[in-house]
């Protein structure tokens, strides 16, 4: 005869003994109700998880974009081939009514204050250019091309990283399209002007009227020119998350980020052949 207290019936679980049951400390998170926070709850729902088999009547209340052709699937069934592209998606909007994502987001929305909103634009326009300063010394190298490649790339990411990080984890924070810009310009001149410091006091010894004419006009221009750039690419994948109530996609701000990196890139690149030449202002 077996030991009762090694049977796997589910008559023998602690739950449905006589004498008390206090459940394990590691099960407590998965009893109901028992969540850390708002944002844990809303970060972990099943609400968030896409319909993997949708009702054959079920439709698309809200803005929702294809993701192959961002065409708005509003009005159209989960599981639908897209009108204009015919990429088929089975995900849909989680609903605003439960634990969600959407929900929290929605909830935020209601509760941000225009101080919050103007601290984290500042926020980001002051720590912009020193971040990727630093972001530059770390990744610097003596090779000719990664001024040409590698260069572009870290300061282009490093200048609207601030940004970006607001926008994945508190899009709320920014009000309008304007604020992204805003602080994306302030980055931009903030990195320029650390930049032109570095070179003109530091890195080169008396350097003539020309050369600091160019770094305090051209320069300042690149680098403010290309963050606006990468600014806009900040504001569609923005955009998209306060209509459809969703996670940010880089997608949306990829093609106006590499924009950035490839006109940088190319002014470097311009630049580096003009010293190897022995072009001196």
């Amino acid at each position: 005869m077996s030991d009762p207290s090694r049977d796997p019936g589910i008559e023998n679980e602690p739950q449905w003994q006589e004498q008390p049951y206090t459940p394990d400390p590691s099960e407590n998170r998965s009893q109901p109700g028992k969540v850390d926070s708002e944002n844990e709850e809303a970060e972990h729902s099943i609400h968030n998880e896409p319909a993997i088999f949708p009702g054959t009547e079920e439709t698309i209340q809200r803005a929702w974009d294809c993701p192959q052709c961002n065409r708005d699937l509003q009005g159209t069934r989960p599981g639908a081939p897209c009108p204009d592209c015919g990429w088929v998606t089975f995900e849909r909007p989680a609903p605003t009514d439960q634990p969600s994502w959407s929900a929290l987001l929605h909830s935020k929305l209601q509760g941000v204050t225009k101080a919050q909103s103007v601290g984290i634009v500042i926020l980001c326009a002051l720590a912009g250019g020193p971040w990727a300063v630093l972001g530059t010394f770390i990744s610097s190298h003596p090779h000719p091309l990664a001024a040409i490649v590698l260069a572009p790339v870290v300061e282009e990411v490093m200048k609207v990283a601030m940004i970006w990080l607001v926008i994945e984890v508190w899009p709320w924070l920014f009000r309008r399209p304007a604020h992204i810009v805003f602080a994306a310009l302030g980055a931009g001149l903030g990195f320029a002007c650390i930049e032109n410091a570095l070179y003109l006091l530091v890195y080169i010894p008396d350097p003539t009227a020309g050369l600091v004419l160019w770094r305090w006009t051209i320069c300042t221009a690149l680098h403010t020119c290309c963050t606006s750039i990468a600014a806009i690419g900040m504001v569609r994948m923005w955009m998209a998350v306060m209509r459809q109530l969703r996670r940010a996609e880089l997608r949306r701000a990829l093609p106006w980020l590499v924009a950035a990196m490839a006109l940088h890139g190319l002014y470097n690149g311009t630049a580096t052949i003009m010293e190897l030449s022995g072009f001196r202002f």
